[in-house]
């Protein structure tokens, strides 16, 4: 489901449980509640992504950028030189006004890689100060968490993983930043679309767009005779009766109103909506 969906149902469910649970037994403090829940800022915020990271705002200039880069062995700070020039940094490592740390990490994002989103961009870089290894609890402690990221981000085709000894042996090939997959551009309702939905559907979505599918419906409930929402579904082509659904989605209620479905982790994905697509519109 669509994050900002399911905060407000969490909301809503929330106020009818206190305004319905906590209504004052004197008359005249009839609807207290109900205007103090009224107010959004009273209790609700959000939804909000809450992190603590170690990482500071960029001075003006380019500074920061520049000082991380000349800490970073030689190869990875020619593939960050080549970055287009509109990029997103953020690190962490000896420039933020503290002793070297045993574990840098450097993270850039080309903002057009942004809207719409294509994570493939993200340029992760790791560097370890292991000239001096260390039997002592904090030591074990930097390498589990290091390892943790690198079970985390090793997928990503621009991850660059370095260590200061295997630089000084010189272990390291030339490192390349795999160049962006230039694709046909998208209409409005395409772009818009792919940004809403999961980003397990972002390829099979590139291959419909450009097969002349119609851009579907992100984050569709099917609504029942008295007015409920009685399924969902990740896209959907209501004109059609067509939805893809998600793991956790069910697809029962869709079948059952003859809507035809479709499982979002299935190895043909692509082929069957483009089939089922040209059955429906011829």
């Amino acid at each position: 489901m669509i994050p900002s969906t399911l905060a407000a149902e969490v909301t809503d469910a929330l106020e009818d449980f206190l305004s319905t649970g906590f209504g004052p037994s004197n008359p005249a403090l009839s609807g207290v509640v109900e205007q103090f829940l009224a107010d959004t800022d009273n209790l609700f915020k959000g939804p909000y992504l809450s992190v603590d990271l170690p990482f500071q705002h960029a001075p003006e200039g380019g500074e920061f950028t520049e000082a991380a880069a000349r800490e970073l062995p030689p190869m990875v700070q020619e593939v960050l030189g080549e970055l287009p020039e509109e990029t997103a940094f953020a690190g962490r490592g000896s420039w933020r006004d503290t002793p070297p740390d045993f574990a840098q990490v450097f993270l850039a994002l080309p903002l057009a890689a942004v809207d719409p989103p294509d994570p493939d961009q993200l340029v992760v870089v790791l560097h370890l100060d292991d000239s001096a290894p260390s039997a002592d609890q904090d030591y074990r402690r930097e390498w589990n968490g290091v390892l943790r990221l690198y079970n985390l981000l090793q997928f990503l085709p621009s991850s660059l993983w370095t260590t200061a000894m295997g630089v000084w042996r010189d272990l390291y090939p030339d490192f390349a930043i795999p160049e962006p997959v230039v694709t046909a551009p998208y209409s409005t309702e395409w772009a818009d679309a792919m940004s809403l939905a999961d980003v397990e559907l972002r390829s099979t979505m590139e291959v419909l767009a450009a097969r002349g599918v119609l851009p579907p419906e992100g984050g569709f409930e099917l609504i029942d005779a008295v007015g409920e929402v009685s399924a969902e579904a990740e896209l959907a082509w209501e004109a059609e009766r067509g939805v893809v659904l998600l793991a956790d989605q069910e697809g029962q209620r869709f079948a059952e109103a003859g809507w035809r479905t479709f499982q979002a982790n299935a190895p043909d994905l692509v082929e069957a909506i483009s089939a089922w697509w040209t059955e429906v519109r011829s």
